[in-house]
């Protein structure tokens, strides 16, 4: 196919050598590699590139981050007011930045986020940290209740369960992806030892929730304490006692999942500081006009803090957490016919 397009090209001047099987391999090249997205994955690309090129022959963690990512991001911010800033705020960098510009790829991440910000924001009912009856009654509809959300003040336990079974599932799928990459590779020793660390954290997660808190009936302790034994055995096997002291890690990046919880409700407490501060001086008209820029202000500074440190943190737990499962990187970006300057004569 590409002898036939330069030929329509360019005719036949032109020599093409064709390197095959173990003799690329011998001449220890890598393959370059070639990330295609559509433009609107492009900013989700571009943080790859920004980590990392993979190598031709790994996975493409473009997709896997415009999974987790925003579901990270959301349940930080979660505020269905804070979702609509965060969409205004990164549509108006975006128009004043240079579209090859890491704060224009940026606030087409924040864009794409705050989707997810405004649906988690409504399963919290937070609307700049006010529940919605509470917005009907300040515009004079009365005491109107659509619905109960997850009040994250006063559900912090539940969201830290959930965190932690996020980072469970996140973990578990990197290591599910590590797998995926031993096996492209043609690596059975790292394929066995990455499916071997799936089985850990599941057997582990079901050991630590039917143990403590009863999640699953007694009878599944004896299976998963088998099958968590002979994972961890397999591990140290092929590992040694890097496998063993690698446990803690793995635990400790599962614990990690915490921070999404502890970010959010430092928005949270912010904001109903601000709301407190404007409605307990709500019957004093000229201290309200008074109060009133602050109070908008401090909102829309709290909503880009939140955004900014959901950002980071999120892109951390993909990075961190999950990339290290699976993710090697250090691959060479494809770029044919081009020619780069390493000096410059006078």
């Amino acid at each position: 196919e590409f002898r036939g397009f330069m030929e329509n090209r360019l005719g036949e001047t032109f020599f093409i050598r064709k390197i095959e099987g173990k003799r690329l391999e011998e001449m220890h090249e890598q393959a370059p590699t070639l990330l295609k997205h559509s433009r609107h994955l492009f900013p989700f690309e571009f943080m790859t590139k920004f980590m990392s090129m993979p190598k031709s022959n790994e996975l493409d963690p473009t997709n896997i981050f415009l999974v987790f990512f925003p579901i990270f991001y959301g349940m930080m911010v979660g505020d269905v007011v804070y979702g609509l800033v965060s969409a205004g705020l990164s549509a108006w960098i975006v128009k004043k930045t240079s579209p090859s510009g890491i704060m224009n790829n940026i606030a087409k991440i924040w864009m794409w986020s705050a989707i997810p910000t405004i649906i988690f924001g409504f399963i919290f009912d937070e609307f700049a940290g006010m529940p919605h009856e509470k917005i009907f009654s300040m515009l004079g509809f009365g005491e109107i209740a659509l619905y109960h959300g997850i009040e994250r003040m006063a559900s912090t336990q539940l969201l830290l369960t959930v965190a932690i079974l996020l980072g469970v599932v996140t973990i578990a799928s990197g290591f599910l992806l590590g797998f995926v990459n031993a096996a492209r590779h043609r690596d059975r020793k790292h394929e066995l030892v990455k499916y071997c660390w799936f089985c850990i954290v599941v057997s582990g997660t079901v050991l630590v929730s039917t143990a403590m808190f009863s999640a699953f009936p007694g009878s599944f302790l004896l299976p998963a304490g088998i099958l968590f034994l002979l994972s961890l055995a397999a591990v140290i096997y092929y590992e040694g006692v890097i496998g063993l002291l690698e446990l803690s890690s793995v635990v400790g990046n599962i614990l990690s999942f915490a921070r999404i919880v502890a970010v959010g409700l430092v928005g949270t407490v912010i904001a109903l500081i601000l709301n407190t501060l404007l409605l307990g001086n709500a019957d004093s008209l000229l201290l309200a006009i008074i109060i009133a820029p602050v109070y908008i202000i401090g909102h829309l500074m709290n909503a880009f803090l939140a955004m900014f440190e959901s950002l980071i943190q999120g892109a951390r737990l993909n990075y961190v957490e999950l990339y290290s499962k699976f993710y090697e990187g250090g691959g060479k970006e494809f770029a044919p016919f081009r020619f780069s300057r390493k000096a410059i004569k006078e």
